[in-house]
């Protein structure tokens, strides 16, 4: 957390605490700490087992405009 230096005998705490409510929120959703989640690219749940999937190719946020680059 950093310091702040205030002028001002009120402080609004209302942005500090949405900031560390946000944060303290985890990245991704899991039914359980031991749960493997579900295959990002087809939705398999990787519980029951690895998916059909080509892993070859890695799934970035972006991947998208690398279908934009060819096209």
């Amino acid at each position: 957390m950093d310091t702040m230096f205030v002028a001002e005998p009120v402080i609004d705490v209302h942005g500090i605490l949405r900031q560390q409510v946000l944060l303290s929120v985890p990245e991704k959703k899991l039914c359980a700490e031991e749960c493997r989640g579900l295959c990002m690219r087809c939705g398999a749940d990787l519980n029951q087992g690895p998916c059909g999937c080509d892993r070859q190719e890695k799934i970035t946020p972006f991947s998208v405009l690398k279908d934009l680059a060819k096209g």
